[in-house]
């Protein structure tokens, strides 16, 4: 189930929809030259669902969302399933296995996934692909496990919005195919995506276009803005209002002095209360490009392409570029880029940040 159910031949791609802890995300494409042009794109906010519940949009909503929009054409969707519904797994299998049919790979990959499995799913549904070759010892296969409950729920949800799902996506594989679009890395080009999400952070980093490594770095924004809450003594609501306008304290004190003195103090305040979460994720981070530093020598990390709601607070970025050594780029600033294969224009009301992983989940191939 996870990976191709129906394919069709159209001018547009099927609507990506990403149904996350925040809300909905939805995004269509159709064929450009040189790349791709976003022909639509829309957000709805969860609404009447407690935070933190994990429950998928009911139907009704689902349609007035999709199908109702007139720039939305067509009822085939492509949705993506992130964690805590599914699990990667890099394994490293004996050259024989991997190299063998497809047919006995997948046998050895779905016995190791369901061994490695976390949680009461005693025969997930597994999908995987084959890693670049890279220095042994290291993974040559990315394996993948899903809850069968959380893909019925979700293909269920699909039919009763009346709507055609082609295919369920593994978010790695999606943020991968966006940034890919973005900044058209070579073959042998080391670089990664993360994102920075309502439930955690994650990192994908990728040889080419391919997702090499899959990692959970850190805690993501509900989290932040509990920590931020606390220190401020505020309420959720508040304290995420803060986060937004007012961002986190610059780094290296690149603020002017009026900007400091406007928002400095209540910046530097937030910071206080995220310096560890931040730190934590950064440690993450490097161990993370350390390992694949180690297995694909000679290849420098070519940079990060930030998305989700936490790259679009002030001065994040920029504390993990600093922190990291790395270029850190939001995925907004690689639109101006002579690599990029997408066109995005701000007319969908929407930033490309937050609806770049339904974008990736809509090229799905």
């Amino acid at each position: 189930m996870l990976g191709t159910l129906l394919k069709k031949k159209t001018t547009r791609t099927p609507v990506g929809l990403d149904i996350g802890a925040r809300g909905l995300r939805a995004a269509q494409l159709s064929p450009a030259k040189g790349g791709w042009t976003v022909v639509a794109a829309s957000a709805c906010e969860r609404t009447g669902v407690p935070d933190g519940t994990d429950v998928l949009q009911p139907s009704a909503q689902l349609v007035r969302m999709v199908t109702s929009l007139e720039r939305f054409r067509g009822r085939e969707v492509v949705a993506v399933m992130s964690s805590p519904d599914l699990d990667y797994f890099s394994l490293e299998l004996p050259k024989g296995v991997v190299d063998s049919e497809s047919a006995q790979l997948e046998r050895v990959v779905c016995a190791e996934v369901s061994r490695l499995m976390r949680g009461e799913d005693k025969e997930p549904v597994t999908r995987y692909w084959r890693s670049p070759a890279g220095k042994p010892p290291s993974p040559n296969v990315v394996g993948i496990g899903a809850s069968p409950v959380a893909v019925r729920t979700l293909l269920t949800t699909m039919d009763e919005a009346r709507l055609i799902c082609s295919v369920v996506e593994p978010a790695a594989l999606a943020l991968a195919r966006f940034g890919s679009v973005l900044c058209r890395p070579g073959e042998d080009e080391l670089w990664g995506v993360l994102d920075l999400g309502e439930r955690e952070a994650r990192l994908v980093v990728c040889l080419g276009r391919v997702p090499v490594l899959v990692r959970a770095v850190g805690g993501g924004v509900g989290d932040w803005t509990r920590s931020v809450a606390a220190t401020l003594d505020v309420g959720e609501k508040s304290a995420e209002v803060h986060l937004r306008e007012h961002g986190v304290a610059a780094v290296g004190g690149r603020e002017s002095g009026e900007q400091r003195t406007s928002r400095g103090s209540l910046a530097g305040l937030m910071m206080g209360g995220l310096r560890s979460s931040l730190r934590s994720t950064t440690a993450e981070a490097e161990r993370s490009v350390a390992y694949m530093r180690q297995c694909y020598p000679g290849r420098d990390l070519r940079g990060l392409i930030a998305v989700g709601r936490g790259s679009l607070i002030p001065n994040v970025v920029e504390y993990f570029s600093h922190s990291l050594g790395i270029e850190v780029m939001r995925a907004s600033a690689c639109l101006r880029g002579d690599r990029c294969e997408l066109t995005y224009s701000s007319g969908h009301g929407q930033p490309l940040e937050l609806v770049g992983l339904a974008i990736g989940t809509a090229l799905s191939e």
